[in-house]
């Protein structure tokens, strides 16, 4: 009988421990997942959502902004990491029942369901170029950004499709326009297939 007691409570310990333990580690994979500055899923929360898509066909757009640094180096970190927060809301806010991610400095991803949508591009544009009071600035700021866009329908590794949508990325910089990638060609995810898409003359884009 004392046996038994002995493990009764051992075990009521336990379940204990467990149930006070369990809020604590989901805040802490919550917070590996989140970007502290805007609250937005970082690079390791979008993979994992990446992983919950193979198989299916997403889009991925990846957003870097130009002339950031200059905005940091003129008016401050602070002031910097204002214009990501706001940034960050403001894609949430416009493109509903998309994911919003933050993957690295002044980068951002938007992960939606689907073909690659015009709709979706001409709203990062105005999004991003949406002009933004900033502390110590005399007028608004706005901004423009590369647009590298990928997207895939086939259980692709979601390591490939980032990578895809980052080389897409550099082309839109040197041209100016957003750039689309194919990131399966022959089965080798390492060298897709890039296509700078005006939006005057985007066959590869879709309502």
């Amino acid at each position: 009988m004392k046996l038994a007691a002995v493990a009764t409570a051992a075990g009521v310990a336990y379940a204990l421990g467990w149930l006070t333990r369990q809020p604590q580690l989901t805040a802490a994979r919550r917070e590996a997942s989140t970007d502290a500055l805007t609250g937005l899923l970082n690079r390791h929360g979008l993979t994992q959502q990446l992983q919950l898509y193979r198989g299916r066909p997403y889009t991925l757009y990846l957003i870097d902004l130009n002339g950031f640094k200059p905005i940091n180096d003129t008016f401050g970190h602070r002031a910097g990491d204002q214009l990501l927060a706001r940034l960050g809301r403001r894609l949430t806010e416009q493109l509903p029942g998309r994911l919003v991610a933050r993957i690295g400095g002044d980068e951002f991803v938007v992960l939606g369901a689907g073909r690659p949508s015009i709709t979706v591009v001409a709203t990062l544009r105005q999004v991003i170029a949406a002009p933004t009071m900033l502390p110590g600035s005399p007028e608004p700021v706005s901004l423009t950004a590369a647009l590298g866009i990928a997207y895939t329908c086939v259980n692709t590794d979601p390591r490939g499709v980032l990578h895809a949508a980052d080389l897409a990325m550099y082309r839109s910089k040197r041209s100016g326009e957003p750039c689309y990638a194919d990131p399966v060609i022959d089965g080798d995810s390492r060298r897709p297939h890039l296509v700078s898409v005006s939006l005057d003359a985007c066959s590869l884009l879709h309502d």
